[in-house]
């Protein structure tokens, strides 16, 4: 029982590492142009979802 609480923290360390490894391209300069219409998706959506609720 007591290591399920170090399985969660670590799975939740692996899908942070794995989202910043995904979001890290977007903030150096180089890959900010290719990433642009991407964040303009998204931004967009939690907009629209925000407008909705």
């Amino acid at each position: 029982m007591s290591q399920r609480p170090d399985d969660a923290s670590k799975n939740q360390l692996r899908h942070l590492e794995k989202s910043a490894t995904l979001f890290l391209p977007i903030f150096t300069p180089s890959f900010l142009e290719h990433y642009k219409y991407i964040l303009d998706l998204i931004l967009g959506h939690i907009l629209f979802s925000l407008k909705i609720q």
